[in-house]
Formats: C-alpha cells, structure tokens, sequence
C-alpha cells in the first residue's frame, strides 16, 4: 500500500473518533446487574446527560425500543433476555463521559405473565 492511501487512511481513522464539534468522541456502556440474570425479559430506563446521546443501541440478542434519542434525558425500553453484563451502548463527547446516568425504571419476567419485579438487587451503571 502506498504511503499516501496509508496517511489517507490514518486520517480517516482519526476522524472517525471526533464528534461534530471536532471533540474526541467516546463509546460508552450502560451495564446492567440483575439478581435473575436470563429470566427478564424487559427493561425500561432512563439515560440522562449533558449532551444528546449518539449511536445508542441495544446488544445483540437484546430490542431497542423508544429510538431515536434525541433529548439528554431519554427513557428507552429493552426486550430479550436480559442477563447481567452491557445492554446498551452510545458514543458522546468525551467531555462529558463522566456526567451520564442511568436509571432503572421497571425490568419484567420473561415468563407469559411479563410481571413487573421488585427492583431489588437490580442496578445500572454507564461505564466505559
């Protein structure tokens, strides 16, 4: 590969990490910790932020419901089978990775009664 194609792709690489306003753009995780990890079937929650997050979408195996984002504070539902670990991810500027929050708001059985449970033991956290 020539040394021009391999700057030109550098450069691509490099800009495919800022944001619009030319900031560095950081991908970030909502991670959830269930006492019955593969036995709900859904979660509602709520994101909020400084900044309007990109790109949000829910894990393999899991259903993004309430898209798109588009407020700094959005509630989103989740569908499949929930286990304990990453269920969401969205990307933002850098500076205000440490400003995201995640509230848990309901989380159902997966059985055919889709019973709303008892909140605890269950928590969310965005990390990166």
């Amino acid at each position: 590969m020539s040394r021009l194609a391999l700057i030109g792709l550098a450069l691509l690489a490099a800009g495919c990490s800022r944001d619009v306003s030319g900031n560095a753009a950081v991908t970030l995780r909502v991670v959830l910790t269930t006492p019955n990890s593969g036995q709900d079937g859904s979660t509602v929650l709520t994101l909020t932020g400084p900044d309007v997050p990109r790109s949000v979408a829910a894990i393999a195996g899991l259903q993004l419901w309430g898209g798109p984002v588009t407020s700094s504070s959005s509630t989103v539902a989740l569908t499949g089978t929930l286990t304990s670990g990453t269920i969401l991810t969205f990307e933002t500027d850098a500076r205000y990775a440490d400003q995201f929050t995640a509230t848990l708001r309901e989380v159902a059985n997966s059985d055919s009664t889709v019973a709303l449970r008892d909140l605890a033991g269950y928590s969310v956290a965005v990390m990166p």
